[in-house]
């Protein structure tokens, strides 16, 4: 692993913090506008997706050996289904979707390609329901929270760990 290249992304995210004190300028007049809009809208709604990046963790500089990690991608959305009863219902879903991990190793003149995982998902699903009429003492739930996360193993070589644990040593010493 090599620990310039992460040494220079720490350098840049230095940077980019200063810039954020802007942009949090800017998100807190945004903020002051949108809750003024908020209190005129009685519902809200939002699909977001936001793809993470990928990260290729090199064992050297000059090597053809690496881990690749694919953070999958963060998302969120809602939705109102109509209700015939008089009641609304509102439905959120988020998580954390499609990560992967894996390796290529050069061995012998070739150069493999091995998932160590694929197609990771962590999601959770809520539902609120506001009763018309609803007491306090009803044993019913206002709201109903679901998380899942999907089944996946872990595929190790002997070499792929080796690197795999070389980097959880290697990785802390960058942030030094």
């Amino acid at each position: 692993f090599t620990e310039e290249p992460v040494r220079e992304l720490l350098r840049f995210f230095a940077k980019f913090a200063q810039v954020k004190a802007v942009y949090d300028a800017a998100t807190t007049a945004a903020s002051a506008q949108a809750s003024q809009l908020l209190q005129r809208a009685t519902k809200t709604h939002y699909d977001v997706i936001i793809k993470t990046p990928i990260l290729v963790l090199p064992r050297a500089a000059s090597s053809v050996d690496a881990i690749t990690a694919n953070l999958g991608e963060i998302f969120a959305h809602n939705a109102f289904p109509s209700q015939d009863d008089g009641h609304v219902v509102t439905k959120l879903e988020a998580g954390l979707r499609h990560v992967r991990l894996a390796s290529q190793l050069g061995h012998d003149g070739h150069t493999h390609y091995v998932q160590m995982f694929d197609d990771v998902n962590i999601i959770v699903d809520m539902t609120h329901e506001d009763h018309l009429g609803h007491k306090n003492s009803s044993p019913e739930a206002d709201t109903r929270i679901l998380a899942q996360m999907s089944d996946f193993q872990i595929k190790l070589t002997q070499e792929q760990y080796i690197f795999v644990m070389a980097l959880t040593q290697s990785i802390p010493r960058a942030f030094t």
